[in-house]
């Protein structure tokens, strides 16, 4: 019995009682968990979610926080460690690792966050001293209490164990609460905030953590001092139990602000270098005005700017000369221009801070060469939600791309190659609105240009092709059109042409009384798509209207045109959103349309239903507004949809608020 009572007490008094290897086990885990959390988060610094939670701060936080840990698990003696080394040192691993480098740097951090939090969202401006500055300050009362226990001697290694008089506890107890107070008032200044990175609820959950904990502290360090050497099972039992809350503590503390972006940048399609960012920074460059040759001799490098494959044209332009800085400055104030007057104050905000942090403040990523006082100028502005934030700035990039670029662009291969484009993509109207094709207001018919090889297999996860259904036909058939097969209608027609027949199957159902409501009038039955990767072949068609009863049929021409190859850098839009007409109209079809219930000059216009779409939404009304008549371009717009829409592109989206949609639907119309 005796040698059982001693082993108890060597467990209780140097370490080593199963409890204490358990809690050393979990401290591992969360270490190793922090850091590589911090690593991942330091790696993926400038994707926009983290960027806003201050990276910097967050992985000095995980770096303090696995410091403390280690820190607590040896000044505790857990585990026996040999005498007369540095493990044994209670002012290294209790002061100045577990306090000032630990519990002091951890706290003090997420305290800066909050600080610069309330500066930027609700004061609107940047604070007067840097995070780290903050930091430093803050860290001056630790360093002092550290040195008074180091010089004054009041920690003792009591059989592995640090202890020290009651005082010193006192004035620990004293700062940790000081510190706990600081960090509520800096959650509870950022609780006003509305916007989709605020960090208020993240904060106020951190904030009842560390609460609790240091409730549980308290309690548990009383308990001790109460008990004294009698009970060495609860003695015990409150060492585990301190370590485990401080486990706790440091991973909810660090995981807490990251997980959300963190999450998304492990959700397929959702990073920085990933397909949906792509198609993100794709549609935002191509949707807008339409570009033409002619506006590329005509116009000024500013207004051409304004359009967007001219502007990607540009910006690959200037990035192989390595002076691309100045028009993705250019290209992100545009962009936080367009969204600035549907976008809330903190939006904003946020998008200024974007810019600055990687174009402005000295040393950044793609820093622009404008004057210091410029700089000094944009950094001191009171109103970092101000439309006129850059526009010094954005007058001074433009200057240096007028003087250094300009010039050479228009004999570069990206500008013969742009030009080059426009020209057959007008030839390309120019042949579609001969064949008559004049309107497109329906995704069947315009599913029906895109190419066979371009178009998505769209089926759900796990059917085979065979057997996923066809969901161009399933809309077709929601809205009463019946369309055939090139083959299978050319063969009926010739026979029935052949045999006096008067007519052939075309469109029937409630769009079959305005053959132009429906799509390509009979196009997208009879297109023939090519064998070519891309190629696409459409039967012109003699108009109904052309002359005649109403009932003669729809004559083939003799020769079918040049196969048209359709374009995939055109718009991405809704499909309901913007249909145009677009070619000569005969007098009854104008008669019909001046009578529409929506109209504008002469041309009806399909009224554009309220949608949620991330893709589009993110893109400014004032580029959405310049929509083209071209089939091709609409065609493409939808092939490009559907594309993004599989890969994932349109995920997790909660729409816009019902007055930025009010706005958006009002500007388009």
């Amino acid at each position: 019995m005796a040698e059982k009572g001693g082993m108890g007490r060597a467990c209780y008094a140097a370490g080593g009682c199963p409890t204490d290897y358990i809690a050393v086990v979990l401290t591992g885990v969360t270490c190793l968990w922090l850091l590589v959390t911090s690593a991942f988060v330091f790696y993926h610094r400038h994707f926009p979610p983290l960027r806003a939670k201050h990276v910097p701060l967050v992985t000095v936080g995980a770096a303090s926080s696995v410091c403390w840990l280690i820190a607590m698990v040896v000044s505790q003696g857990l585990f026996k460690v040999p005498g007369g080394s540095f493990w044994d040192s209670c002012s290294l691993w209790k002061v100045w690792l577990g306090g000032l480098l630990g519990f002091g740097l951890w706290i003090s951090c997420h305290v800066a966050r909050g600080f610069r939090l309330y500066f930027v969202f609700v004061r609107k401006h940047y604070p007067p001293l840097s995070p780290f500055w903050v930091v430093t300050l803050l860290l001056l009362p630790w360093l002092a209490i550290a040195l008074a226990f180091e010089l004054g001697g009041a920690l003792d290694n009591e059989s592995g164990r640090c202890t020290a008089p009651l005082g010193w506890y006192v004035v620990l107890a004293a700062i940790h609460g000081v510190y706990v107070l600081l960090f509520l008032g800096a959650t509870l200044s950022v609780r006003g905030i509305h916007f989709m990175f605020n960090e208020y609820r993240d904060q106020k959950r951190t904030a009842a953590v560390i609460v609790c904990f240091a409730g549980i502290w308290l309690i548990l360090w009383t308990a001790k001092r109460i008990a004294g050497d009698s009970a060495r099972q609860l003695q015990v039992a409150v060492r585990f139990t301190l370590i485990v809350a401080a486990d706790v503590a440091a991973l909810l503390f660090s995981w807490v602000p990251v997980q959300a972006p963190v999450r998304r940048l492990l959700r397929p399609g959702g990073g920085v270098n990933t397909p949906l960012a792509a198609a993100g920074d794709h549609t935002a460059l191509t949707m807008g005005p339409i570009l033409t040759a002619k506006a590329l001799e005509a116009e000024g490098l500013e207004t051409l700017l304004g359009f967007p494959r001219f502007l990607q044209a540009f910006k690959e332009f200037a990035d192989s000369r390595l002076a691309g800085e100045c028009v993705h400055f250019f290209e992100a104030v545009e962009r936080r221009l367009d969204a600035g007057h549907v976008a809330s104050p903190e939006a904003r905000i946020y998008a200024a801070d974007d810019v600055i942090a990687k174009y402005v403040r000295a040393g950044a990523p793609l820093q622009i060469n404008i004057s210091a006082a410029m700089r000094a100028k944009i950094l001191r502005r009171n109103d970092l939600a101000a439309e006129d934030l850059f526009r010094e700035a954005r007058r001074e990039a433009l200057s240096i791309m007028q003087t250094n670029l300009e010039k050479d662009f228009y004999k570069s291969p990206q500008f013969a190659a742009l030009k080059a484009a426009l020209v057959q993509e007008a030839g390309e109207s120019a042949q579609l609105r001969l064949m008559g094709i004049s309107e497109v207001s329906t995704f069947a018919q315009l599913a029906r240009l895109s190419p066979p090889s371009k178009r998505p297999p769209i089926h759900p996860p796990g059917a085979t092709e065979s057997e996923a259904p066809d969901i161009y036909q399933e809309e077709e058939k929601a809205q009463g059109i019946e369309v055939k097969d090139f083959e299978a209608v050319g063969t009926s027609f010739e026979e029935e042409s052949s045999g006096g027949s008067s007519g052939r199957k075309r469109l029937s159902g409630p769009l079959a009384e305005h053959p132009n409501e429906a799509g390509l009038v009979g196009a997208a039955g009879s297109s023939r798509r090519s064998e070519e990767a891309g190629a696409l072949t459409v039967q012109p068609l003699v108009s109904q209207n052309s002359g005649g009863s109403g009932d003669e049929p729809l004559l083939h021409r003799n020769q079918p045109p040049e196969p048209l190859r359709t374009s995939y850098e055109g718009f991405i839009t809704h499909p309901d959103r913007v249909v145009k007409s677009g070619g000569d109209l005969d007098t009854a079809e104008r008669s019909r349309r001046h009578t529409s219930p929506v109209e504008s000059n002469g041309e009806r216009l399909v009224r554009p239903r309220r949608y949620s779409d991330p893709v589009s939404a993110s893109v400014s009304p004032r580029e959405r507004s310049g929509a083209s008549p071209s089939i091709v371009r609409l065609a493409s717009r939808l092939a490009a949809e559907t594309v993004a829409s599989v890969t994932g592109a349109r995920h997790g989206s909660a729409g816009l608020r019902e007055e930025e949609e009010r706005q958006m639907e009002d500007t388009l119309l």
